[in-house]
């Protein structure tokens, strides 16, 4: 499982409190957007941010072994891997 952009990992473990997700990763991504402001001739260009949190579940334990709050994460890194059923809440067939 790859990460879609860079972040900040907020939390990390196994967490059956959140709907059965079994071992997860949770990351703080801030999504750039780009504003432009028109202003007679003068183009001026305002950058924002928006937060999102993401959740991966269903993971394997050794996969996120070693992710810590506040960790940097880069677009594209390996977070982890998808784990077995018996780890994971006992689901069965494959599913993220």
């Amino acid at each position: 499982v790859y990460a879609f952009e860079d972040g900040i990992v907020h939390s990390a473990g196994y967490n059956p409190e959140l709907g059965d997700y079994g071992h997860v990763i949770v990351i703080e991504h801030a999504l750039r957007q780009d504003q432009q402001q028109r202003d007679g001739k003068n183009q001026n260009e305002k950058i924002t941010s928006k937060v999102v949190y993401a959740l991966y579940g269903h993971l394997g334990a050794k996969g996120i072994q070693g992710k810590i709050p506040g960790q940097k994460i880069k677009k594209g890194q390996v977070i982890g891997f998808v784990g077995n059923t018996a780890e994971n809440g006992g689901w069965t067939g494959a599913h993220l």
